[in-house]
């Protein structure tokens, strides 16, 4: 799943919040990305092992 992809999850939601929350996720090292460039919308989410 794409960086935006994950910001639209829960459209019930604000786009704020839920961009928060997958940022957090991110952060906390629930998700991973390839951190060699600037995030971007693009970026692929994987489930931390």
């Amino acid at each position: 799943m794409s960086l935006d992809e994950g910001f639209q999850l829960v459209p019930a939601y604000r786009r704020p919040l839920v961009k928060a929350t997958v940022l957090h996720l991110l952060w906390s090292g629930h998700v991973t990305t390839a951190l060699d460039r600037p995030l971007s919308a693009g970026h692929a989410l994987r489930r931390a092992a």
